[in-house]
């Protein structure tokens, strides 16, 4: 770890499960990110890149996690590259990454 690297927690509720959100509204430098759904969630999380996440079962795209699974690792440069979509408003996720100086 660098001098200026730190371990960094948070958490994202998506309001609307009609619309994608960033994980991040605001530039955060990171290496890495682990997100995990929110135990009391009903429905399921799409991680994804970009804002065209869908729950379409013909057109499903993203990484999907329930509320029972494990972190999920991602590399990332930004925070803000990362992309939710819930399927039932105020599902959330919280997440752990490592600051990039």
């Amino acid at each position: 770890m660098g001098v200026s690297d730190a371990i960094v927690s948070g958490r994202k509720v998506v309001a609307s499960s009609a619309t994608a959100e960033r994980l991040s509204t605001t530039q955060t430098n990171a290496k890495w990110v682990l997100i995990q759904p929110e135990t009391d969630n009903t429905g399921v999380i799409l991680v994804g890149g970009n804002s065209t996440l869908s729950h379409a079962a013909t057109a499903r795209t993203g990484i999907v996690l329930t509320a029972l699974d494990s972190p999920v690792p991602f590399t990332v440069r930004d925070l803000r590259d990362l992309w939710l979509l819930c399927s039932v408003d105020g599902d959330g996720v919280t997440y752990v990454y490592m600051q990039k100086a």
